[in-house]
């Protein structure tokens, strides 16, 4: 018998975008059977119970539950994520800077070595969370998400299409492409136009406060955290300095 609490707890998460592992994971957490759970999502999918379902459940609702995230909160999210994005990099570049000295061969790639890892962390970086989770840290963090224009789960295309060839249009028009978010009917920016995007709310009830204050406290975390490497590096240097006098 399918029990309708699954099939409703179900119902829930997928509106807001979680794939079947994620629920699945959920429910078994809270002790019910992975038989209630299989038969819950073939009463759905199989439309045995709920022949409608597709139809209505799997589009977003143009109505007062749905909350387009617009240009500063995402603005606040992308700081979020470059600041992670620049840590990781700065952390990984130390480490490779130490191993650099010892090894002879990596001093001759030293310089191109930078410019790499950075395109490569940043495309991996975005096309990777945006597909998987359809979101990043930094959407996770203020509580936005990226969802097709009509409902459901990006496809990887679309990640493709959103997160290179859409940002990099986005961008080289002098980031005009980003700040249309603020202007446009669903906030969308260039790259959400090129790929039939839109970013929302996870929770439509939350202002945008909670976002500045992470911003604030994530700000104050990250210039700690910069401060910090610098000191580091100046203590490496000195003690170079100190050791050929």
């Amino acid at each position: 018998m399918i029990n309708q609490d699954i099939v409703d707890f179900i119902e829930k998460k997928l509106e807001l975008g979680f794939n079947r592992k994620i629920i699945t994971d959920k429910l078994l957490v809270n002790n019910w059977t992975e038989k209630e759970i299989n038969e819950a999502f073939d009463a759905i999918f199989l439309k045995v119970h709920y022949p409608s379902y597709l139809e209505k459940k799997l589009e977003i609702k143009k109505d007062e539950n749905i909350k387009y995230a617009g240009f500063w909160i995402r603005f606040i999210s992308n700081y979020v994520d470059m600041i992670i994005l620049l840590i990781t990099w700065l952390l990984v570049g130390f480490i490779f800077n130490i191993i650099s000295l010892k090894i002879e061969i990596f001093k001759e790639i030293n310089f191109i070595y930078p410019i790499i890892f950075g395109v490569v962390l940043f495309i991996f970086y975005f096309v990777f969370m945006t597909y998987k989770y359809q979101d990043t840290l930094g959407k996770r963090i203020i509580g936005i998400r990226v969802v097709p224009s009509n409902g459901g789960r990006v496809t990887f295309l679309q990640v493709i299409i959103r997160e290179i060839i859409g940002k990099i249009l986005s961008t080289v028009f002098l980031c005009l492409g980003y700040i249309i978010a603020g202007f446009t009917k669903n906030k969308q920016a260039l790259h959400d136009m090129i790929a039939k995007t839109v970013v929302v709310y996870n929770n439509p009830d939350k202002g945008k406060s909670a976002g500045i204050i992470v911003f604030i406290v994530f700000t104050m975390f990250v210039i700690s955290i910069i401060l910090s490497i610098f000191i580091i590096f100046g203590l490496i240097n000195l003690k170079d300095s100190i050791s050929i006098i």
